[in-house]
């Protein structure tokens, strides 16, 4: 029902339905971007509170709200006062309607008053005002005329309304196809089918501008004509929206087009560069080649070949630098206009680097031009070397003819004084050889080297030359070398005759000192030694065991030595192809000589074989008796702790027997129950303790004392059977200790005694128990009947205010009582009716008669004998009188007596849990005194210090102390461990019931707390014992450590003291020695000749080899031995051992009264020491002796070689001072004065250094009265006329070089000058170059410089001028080469005709740019759209367009603009009236996007992507042209789900 009470048909309900939606939606639309905190979803609803209304009106109208509204409406009231203030801020802003909804009807959600009020609004805010209150056209009439013109054209579509005109779905697809052709095509739409076509449309229109489908096709076409304006205006936004976008995507494409520009120019450039350097890289290739002719016409054809190469190929390089250099600043003025990264061409590329390659060719072309000249000069200098080559080559001829005859002549020689002097001579021959080598063939050589260095083109003949003196010298060489050895081989051979006699000298030697040692090793290994302790037997060991690696060392060194030395000397034999010697028998030149008579060397090895073996044989028989003692020794010593172990178990169980027995003797006076129960536990106790020892200590006593007996050793050297030892015939010590079969049996006497005692207990404790619990019953009969006859006597009133009563109970007897007593009561109650006083005479009289009597003790009521002592008798009333009076009493008791029952069970329980756990701690002191009995012996034992002066002694306390550490581990894992068990035992009891509660030692009941035994802490005897058992470990710790030291210590010092007896015999066999090479070295023999001198310092030298090998191996270990013996020291914190004192526990014991060995070793050194004075005395006698033999011949020969070395000097340095080359540049020739100068100074030094040489020999050969000499004829006065020949050849030179000087000071002075007017030229030109490339001004300013250079070209034109006159005259004085500068006057000519070409390049470069920036980046297409807009709305042509017109320009394009933003542009373009065609083309630029920021780029990417932080492909499709996107999609980074245009957007601008 409507609210006129009308039924509204269902197509007018469709209607409002839809049109409520619509409008809802675009309510929702206008506050989702400012207020998204409002939620709309229907505006009828939302509307009631007001909120949304004021809201909306805020938003659409740009203003604040003045005034108060209730941000939190509930009540209706407020709500009401909401919606006024809404309302009339609505009026307030021009919202206008012909009938104004009110309050209370939006707050009641009426529907027609919400649309109505919407529609209003939007009539309102949605149309084009000038603000100047003139005519306005409203929303409806400008979307209407927007639509039209965006559908002008398309076929099948024509607008009048919003009605008919929008029902197909055609002007919805030709709109969209207007902006995104590609999202529909638009010719294959079917007007026939609205539905599709419409669908068509909402798909695109989602693709577009993101519309979503919130109403169907079908509902479209039912739009009304307000509802149809609302939707199409949803494309109107959306497109104008798009319009944003195609606005980035244009900034986009722009700059993708921009760098696709500027990175083809940069990879052009780079590409041009690149082929430019190649280019350059070729030619310097061709520059940088040295290859030449060898031939003077070849070098003038190259030189020829350059200079053309200047003239043409260099100019065309130049031409492409200035095209590249062109290239490079048209694109720096392309990325500065765009404010990009100045460009960086590749390495190498840049136009500095370019110039820098083109420096380097022009380097290139100066490098090759000096080498052409050089290679011209080069030619000249090969002929003057060819002339010194032939010179020197015949002078060595003439040598090689005198040496040859005196090489092939061969002398006869018999003596060793025969074969020194000729080799003497063939020395004196090959030092003037190789005189002649280092100096006339070396200089041949050198001569002949820079030939062909320098590739002379006659080197064939020279080479000729050199081959032939090589194989001269070859000859010569050949022959010396047939000569050198003949006269080495007769030498050599009677040194090695000489040799082999002092060989067999030395193998006799070495025979009779292994013998010496044979005997003293064989006295040793006989001597059987008696041995009756461990230590004994270790220490003949250690001795047998030195004996051992003596004997090795003897064997492997001494013996192998003494046997290689003897084979080495018979297989002596000399034999080469000029003469043989075989042991005593020599030829040469078919002679023989002489006989040596030597003893028989074999034997000498067959003997000492011999003796080896047999020591061998004593060794093996005397290391079996060693290893016997020891093995029967350690075998002994275990026994023997064994028996110590046996003993000490023995006493420990008489310790435990006696203390057992004196327990079982005791007999316990016991007079109650818990006594009787206690002394059984404890009885228990004791059973559980003597199984235990019967099962494992006696057990292990046993088995301890078979294992002992059982111990035998026996062997074919010795015997031992506990405890007497038998070798060698003997018998050795017996213990005095108990016989262990008597330990055994009377301990198994002492267990069965135990055992008998313990029967006897154990009866007597049951019958304690047994008589007390008789007792305890009697009692309580008594005790029942004494409260039967009270019950009955007080009747009921006495019997509930029993059952009332809670007692206090602390025992297991008072609970048994009361339990008695209530079973009493009940059994009373429940016989009461009917035989309860019968039962009560009962009791009476079975109490009465009541008895217990045994062989141990008896009881009668109530009286108690045993052990002759009569105990305790009730003093009770008389029972009979009891029995008269109960019989009334208990009718009403039952549930009294129930709660009563309950009580006292429980009572009992508890105090019988509180038995058991007494009992528990008994025995837990118990066993803690034992414990602590146990320490306390244990720790006496650990604190005693033995005083050990032995190794046995050390071992024995040892081996006690592991006795002690058995029981340890036995007490701490047995005795500990249930002491401890027992105690967690104990404090873990615990009694709890709904009743009472037990927890060790407290009892609580009724409210009341009961303390049980004041008995020691249980947890405290734990931590004593734990404390104890650890005080133990630290005292073992500390003791096994102190028994150890002495152990280590005693084994210690006996290894000392064997060191020190092998000490002394090492020195003594030194002492011997010693004196035998002092007998030697003290002799003196008379020498007579140079051989007889040599064969002495031979001998000489093999006892130097003796003496080095006695001081490196026997000297030094004797030392180092000692030097060991002496340091070493035993110190520990128990005890210290220094050689050989010993302290431990405050006491000092022992010293070895042994000789000093520091006394030996410095007594040793003395006598070494004087063996080395003795020994310098002898070599310096027998050098001597050698020296004044051979002084005389080596000084003939050191004067010979000096003469004959001086003169081929001098002749040498005359023919080179006729050489008259000096160099071929200025530097060269004045550099040379210092070589003529050094050379000189250099040369007259060294003539006058082998002239003082000479003379210096001369009077040597004076001073020892040398008269003649054979090796040379030439005198001090030959030498004298030889200087002074050298000395005029040196003038001479001086006057040819001063000449050459003079003329290349003349032609340098001219290069110079040239090159000082031809650089400063060249560099002004690239300095005008530079500037006009480098400049920052405006294009315009550097267009007006390079004008004003080109009108000055023809006056610095003349500035060549007077360089072509300079390169005249260097023609004239032919100079072809200007070191001074690289430039040619062809040079300068090329470089100023190029730089006119650059200033006209550079001038048609900059007009063309100009041009450009004209365009402000905006494209021939933009600008023509521009033109047509304006046409189109300049409505009355008057070339002007007003406020107005602007307006619905500007909402045609979708850019809708406020009155204040139009205002704003009316002013700023125009003169606040009218804009003209320019200005308005100025404000399309800007609004177009002449703009490119980085930040601009970046909000446009922002917008395309719908706010996403990154590129979407599917977004970007949308707006952007395919190869846009592609190139987006290339480039940019790929991120997650998109691609990073930030970091595309900062690599763009960096390009």
């Amino acid at each position: 029902m409507s609210r006129t009470g009308r039924t509204a048909g269902p197509r007018s309900q469709e209607w409002v339905r839809l049109q409520r939606k619509i409008f809802s939606r675009w309510v929702k639309q206008k506050l989702l971007r400012t207020r998204p905190e409002m939620q709309i979803n229907d505006i009828v609803d939302d509307y009631k509170d007001g909120l949304v209304l004021m809201n909306l009106i805020e938003v659409l109208s740009e203003s604040k709200f003045e005034g108060k509204y209730n941000q939190r409406p509930k009540m209706s009231v407020h709500r009401i006062d909401n919606l006024n203030n809404a309302l009339k801020f609505a009026w307030s802003k021009g919202v206008d309607m012909k009938v104004k909804p009110s309050a209370e009807q939006l707050e009641k959600g009426d529907q027609k008053a919400a649309l109505a009020l919407t529609w209003g609004i939007m009539m309102k805010f949605i149309k084009i005002d000038d603000g100047s209150g003139g005519e306005a056209l409203n929303a409806k009439d400008a979307l209407l005329m927007w639509c039209k013109n965006k559908t002008a054209g398309y076929k099948g579509v024509e607008i009048t309304d919003f009605k008919k005109s929008f029902a197909d779905g055609l002007a919805l697809c030709a709109i969209i196809h207007k902006h995104r052709p590609k999202l529909i095509d638009f010719n294959s739409l079917d007007s026939s089918d609205p539905i599709k076509t419409l669908q068509i449309a909402q798909d695109a229109a989602e693709k577009y501008f993101g519309l979503e489908k919130y109403i169907t096709p079908d509902e479209i076409r039912k739009l009304d004509e307000n509802s149809m304006v609302v939707y199409v205006s949803e494309y109107y936004y959306g497109i104008a929206e798009q319009r944003k976008l195609d606005l980035a995507a244009r900034r986009i494409k722009k700059l993708i087009v921009l760098t696709k520009e500027n990175d083809r120019l940069k990879a052009e450039y780079n590409k041009t560069a690149n082929n430019f350097k190649a280019t350059v890289k070729k030619v310097e290739k061709i520059l940088e080649d040295r290859t030449i002719d060898n031939t003077m016409a070849g070098a003038k054809r190259r030189l020829d070949q350059f200079y053309e190469y200047k003239a043409k190929d260099k100019n065309s390089l130049i031409a492409d630098q200035l095209d590249l250099e062109s290239n490079y600043n048209n694109l720096a003025m392309r990325l500065s206009h765009h404010k990009r990264p100045e460009f960086k061409p590749e390495k190498g590329c840049s136009l500095k680097e370019v110039a820098q390659d083109m420096l380097h060719l022009e380097e290139c072309e100066q490098e090759r031009k000096v080498a052409l000249h050089a290679e011209l000069n080069r030619q000249i200098k090969l002929v003057n070397i060819s002339k010194q080559h032939e010179s020197r080559y015949n002078k060595l001829v003439d040598y090689f003819k005198q040496k040859k005859e005196y090489l092939e002549f061969r002398e006869e020689i018999d003596s060793v004084s025969a074969a020194y002097f000729q080799i003497s001579l063939l020395d004196r021959y090959e030092k003037e050889n190789q005189t002649m080598i280092n100096t006339g063939v070396a200089h041949l050589k050198k001569l002949s080297a820079e030939l062909k260095q320098e590739k002379y083109e006659y080197q064939a003949k020279i080479e000729e030359h050199d081959h032939d003196i090589d194989d001269k010298f070859k000859e010569l060489d050949k022959l010396a070398k047939i000569k050198r050895p003949i006269l080495d081989d007769h030498l050599k051979r009677e040194e090695f005759i000489e040799k082999v006699r002092q060989m067999n000298d030395e193998h006799k030697n070495k025979h009779e000192q292994l013998l010496k040692w044979f005997e003293i090793k064989k006295a040793y290994l006989k001597t059987m030694e008696e041995i009756n302790s461990v230590p004994d037997a270790s220490k003949n060991l250690d001795i047998f065991n030195s004996y051992v690696k003596e004997y090795k060392k003897y064997q492997e060194k001494n013996l192998v030595e003494f046997k290689n030395f003897g084979k080495e000397t018979m297989k002596q034999k000399y034999q080469t192809e000029y003469s043989e010697y075989i042991f005593n028998e020599t030829k040469y030149q078919g002679k023989t000589f002489g006989k040596n008579q030597f003893s028989d060397l074999t034997d000498r090895h067959d003997d000492m074989d011999q003796k080896f073996k047999e020591l061998e044989e004593f060794a093996q028989q005397k290391k079996a008796i060693l290893d016997d003692h020891f093995k029967r020794e350690k075998f002994i010593e275990v026994v023997r702790q064994m028996n110590e172990e046996h003993k000490d178990k023995y006493e420990k169980l008489v310790k435990w027997f006696d203390s057992k027995k004196a327990y079982l003797d005791i007999k316990e006076e016991i007079n109650t129950v818990p006594d009787a129960s206690k002394n059984l536990d404890i009885f228990n106790s004791y059973v559980k303790e003597y199984k235990k020892y019967q099962e494992k200590n006696l057990v292990e006593f046993h088995k301890l004392g078979d294992d002992t007996l059982k111990q035998k050793y026996q062997t074919e050297f010795s015997e031992y059977v506990y405890d007497e030892t038998k070798y060698q015939g003997k018998s050795f010590g017996k213990i005095k200790s108990e016989d262990i079969t008597d330990r055994h049996d009377d301990m198994d006497k002492k267990f069965k005694e135990l055992e008998e005692f313990a029967k006897q207990k154990k009866a007597i404790l049951d019958d304690h128990l047994k008589r007390e619990e008789f007792i305890e019953v009697v009692r309580q009969m008594n005790e029942e009947h004494k409260d039967k006859y009270e019950k009955l006597v007080k009747w009921f009133d006495s019997k509930k205010a029993y059952l009332d009563i809670k007692e206090e109970i602390n025992s297991v007897s008072e609970a048994r009582t009361q339990l008695n007593l209530f079973s009493i009561y009940s059994n009373e109650y429940k016989d009461y009716k009917q035989n309860d006083l019968v039962e009560f005479h009962k009791l009476g009289d079975d109490t009465l008669k009541q008895k217990y009597q045994t062989e141990f003790s008896e009881y009668v009521y109530d009286e108690t004998k045993y052990q002759g002592k009569s105990f305790g008798k009730i003093k009770s009333e008389d029972i009979t009188d009891r029995h008269d009076d109960m019989d009334k009493k208990f009718k009403d008791l039952e549930e009294l007596a129930k709660q009563k029952k309950e009580i006292l069970d429980d009572h009992l329980k508890r105090e019988e849990f509180i038995v058991t756990v007494r009992r528990m701690n008994t025995e837990h002191q118990d066993q803690f005194k034992k414990l602590v009995k146990w320490f306390e012996d244990q720790k006496n034992y650990l604190n005693i210090r033995e005083e050990i002066n032995s190794v046995g002694e050390a071992q024995s306390k040892l081996s006690l102390f592991d006795v002690y550490l058995k029981e340890y581990i036995f007490y701490k894992e047995n005795e500990l461990v249930e002491f401890k068990k027992l105690g967690k035992d104990l404090l873990n009891q615990k009694y709890q019931t709904e009743f009472s509660e037990y927890v060790y030692d407290e009892t609580k009941y009724q409210g009341k707390t009961f303390n049980g035994i004041k008995s020691k802490d249980i947890t405290d005897r734990h931590d004593d014992m734990d404390k104890k058992f650890k005080d133990l470990e630290e005292l073992a710790k500390q003791k096994k450590e102190i028994l150890d030291d002495h152990l280590k210590r005693e084994e210690f010092i006996v290894i000392v003291r064997r060191m020190n007896t092998e000490h002394q015999d090492q020195y003594k066999k030194l002492v011997e020695w010693f004196e035998v090479k002092k007998g030697y070295l003290e002799a003196r023999e008379e020498i007579n000749s140079v051989s007889e001198a040599k064969t002495r310092l031979n001998l000489f030298d093999v006892y130097l080899r003796e003496y080095k090998e006695s001081q490196d191996n026997e000297l030094s270990e004797l030392k180092k031995f000692g030097a060991e013996t002496l340091n070493q020291k035993y110190q520990t914190e128990f005890s210290e051992y220094v050689y050989d004192e010993t302290k431990y526990q405050g006491k000092t014991f022992g010293k070895i009264k042994s000789e000093d060995m520091t006394d030996r070793h410095d007594d040793m050194d003395k006598k070494f020491k004087e063996l080395t004075e003795f020994s310098k005395s002898k070599k310096g006698y027998l050098d001597e002796c050698l020296k004044l033999e051979t002084k005389k011949e080596e000084l003939r020969l050191a004067f010979a070689n000096a003469v004959s070395e001086f003169t081929a000097f001098i002749k040498l340095e005359i023919e080179n001072a006729s050489l008259r080359e000096f160099g071929f540049i200025l530097e060269e020739v004045e550099a040379y004065r210092k070589v003529i100068d050094d050379s000189d100074k250099e040369v007259l030094h060294k003539a006058d250094d082998k002239k003082t040489e000479c003379q210096n020999v001369k009077k040597q050969l004076d001073e020892y009265k040398v008269v003649d000499n054979p090796y040379t004829s030439l005198t001090l006065e030959d030498l004298e006329k030889s200087l002074d020949s050298l000395k005029a050849a040196l003038g001479e030179r001086i006057k040819a070089y001063e000449i050459e000087l003079k003329r290349q000071r003349d032609n340098d002075a001219l290069c110079k000058k040239f090159a000082e007017t031809a650089d400063p030229f060249s560099k002004w030109i690239t300095e005008q170059k530079d500037k006009i490339t480098a400049s920052k001004e405006s294009l315009e300013v550097q267009l007006g410089f390079v004008d004003k250079l080109i009108s000055g070209l023809g006056s610095e034109s003349k500035r060549l001028d007077p360089l072509k006159d300079l390169q005249e005259k260097m023609d004239k004085a032919g100079i072809q080469n200007n070191r001074h500068t690289t430039l040619t006057l062809k040079d300068l000519e090329v470089q100023w005709q190029q730089y006119e070409n650059f200033l006209k390049r550079k001038k048609k470069m900059l007009e063309e740019e100009i041009e450009h920036q004209k365009l402000r980046g905006i494209t021939a297409e933009q600008m023509q759209e521009i033109e047509e807009n304006f046409k189109q709305f300049d409505f009355d042509n008057s070339g002007t367009i007003d406020r107005k017109e602007l307006m619905a320009c500007l909402y045609s394009l979708g850019e809708e603009r406020t009155p204040k933003e139009i205002n704003k542009i009316m002013e700023e373009y125009g003169d606040g009236k009218d804009i003209s065609y320019e200005r308005f083309k100025d404000f399309m630029i800007v609004l177009f996007g002449d703009t490119d920021t980085k930040d601009e780029i970046i909000n446009s990417f922002i917008l395309i992507n719908r706010g996403f932080k990154v590129a979407k492909k599917d977004l970007m499709e949308l707006v952007m042209d395919d190869q846009d996107i592609e190139y987006v999609l290339k480039t940019a980074p790929q991120v997650d789900d998109g691609y990073d245009f930030h970091s595309w957007t900062e690599e763009m601008f960096a390009r």
